[in-house]
């Protein structure tokens, strides 16, 4: 199974994964629909969209990573091309990399169709970190310091594995609860996120400007960069 690329689609199949863990192929969204239902926007973001499916076979409820394999108009009126289907995959294979492991986010496994693109992952209960801080009665300095274990914990696993995030922000840091009841916080969103070796510099813009480092601003920066970045969080 091969792909074409053209400008305003990616055609055929994008699975290069390992067969142990295959992408899904439908011939079309109905098919997928055959045997998932779509649920309600979970969140949404530049370049997709996150929506709760639901397996029908089972009942099984997660969160769907919705990205189009074609070229797409912004509501700005912004024209995005065709994303190459490496593009597609990186995400995968970093979530196949980290493993679910340290409070990272963890893949269950990938479907498309001919248009879209979809990375199924766990659901967190909790929503994003703001939105539930929002909710919460009470915070306090005692759960600040957890959390911010918490995403640290996480940021530390993916360099451990040579993967540098790029992209830590509110919105890519969720909620989920332990038996309990007690919530822990979860890094996800792994767009932006790339492998580095010890000499990676990177030279292009990555990530959302406010929580960005001035080393990300100057266009010279490596994987510390994340560190800033969770302490912008934690000072937010």
């Amino acid at each position: 199974m091969g792909f074409s690329v053209c400008g305003f689609c990616v055609t055929g199949t994008v699975n290069t994964l390992d067969p142990a863990q295959p992408i899904v192929t439908y011939e079309n969204k109905a098919k997928l629909l055959e045997d998932y239902d779509e649920g309600r926007k979970l969140g949404e973001g530049m370049f997709a969209k996150v929506r709760l499916m639901t397996r029908k076979s089972d009942g099984k409820t997660f969160a769907a990573k919705v990205m189009k394999k074609h070229m797409s108009i912004s509501d700005n009126n912004e024209v995005f091309g065709a994303p190459a289907p490496k593009t597609l995959l990186r995400e995968v294979k970093l979530l196949q990399k980290l493993g679910g492991q340290k409070q990272c986010l963890r893949l269950e496994f990938a479907l498309e169709t001919p248009r879209d693109f979809y990375v199924l992952t766990d659901v967190c209960a909790g929503g994003e970190l703001m939105k539930h801080l929002d909710r919460c009665a009470s915070f306090v300095e005692q759960d600040a310091s957890r959390f911010f274990a918490h995403f640290c914990g996480a940021i530390a696993h993916c360099h451990a594995n040579n993967i540098s995030h790029r992209d830590i922000k509110p919105e890519n840091l969720l909620v989920d609860f332990e038996q309990g009841g007690r919530a822990r916080v979860v890094l996800a969103d792994f767009g932006s996120a790339c492998e580095f070796t010890p000499e990676t510099r990177w030279r292009s813009e990555a990530g959302s400007p406010f929580w960005q480092s001035p080393e990300v601003w100057a266009l010279d920066y490596d994987h510390r960069a994340d560190v800033y970045s969770c302490g912008m969080v934690l000072l937010v």
